[in-house]
């Protein structure tokens, strides 16, 4: 059997179906959506995360209130009251201090959904960990500081 290990011959793997990885030893194909893709989708993302006491500065935004009630990215509905948070790449279950720097406000979220969906931000919070930070709306500067590292899986339920 001849393999194409192009990256063309990838894409088009993809297309039908199925992962095309190439380490420079082996090829492994992983039908999209078995068992052993989403094993390794899972390793790739956990072993993507920083350590803890990673600190980032950026931008945090508050979530909109629309979205109370609906499913996050994790399967958990959001909840303004709960302690929560939204970050792109951190696996569910990993819990962030974050910091407001103009009044040193800090609160311990735990990471349930993806996002934020706007450029330059590095999280979005609920809005009872916004009025613990001391938010008044809009955007803020923020520090986050991993404080543990979670699992990715979402049986983890979020603090009051």
């Amino acid at each position: 059997m001849r393999y194409d290990v192009s990256l063309l011959g990838g894409l088009r793997a993809v297309v039908w179906g199925a992962l095309v990885l190439w380490s420079g030893l082996f090829t492994d194909v992983f039908v999209i959506g078995s068992r052993a893709a989403l094993a390794w989708m899972v390793g790739v993302s956990a072993s993507l995360a920083q350590p803890v006491g990673y600190t980032e500065t950026g931008l945090a935004s508050v979530y909109a209130g629309a979205h109370d009630g609906h499913a996050t990215a994790s399967g958990q509905l959001y909840d303004k009251a709960k302690l929560t948070a939204a970050h792109k790449t951190l696996p569910f279950g990993t819990k962030v201090k974050v910091t407001n720097p103009k009044n040193n406000k800090s609160v311990i979220l735990l990471v349930n959904d993806r996002g934020p969906v706007q450029g330059g931000r590095i999280i979005d919070v609920s809005a009872a960990a916004a009025s613990r930070l001391g938010f008044q709306g809009g955007v803020h500067k923020v520090t986050l500081e991993i404080v543990e590292i979670g699992s990715g899986k979402t049986t983890e339920s979020a603090d009051q």
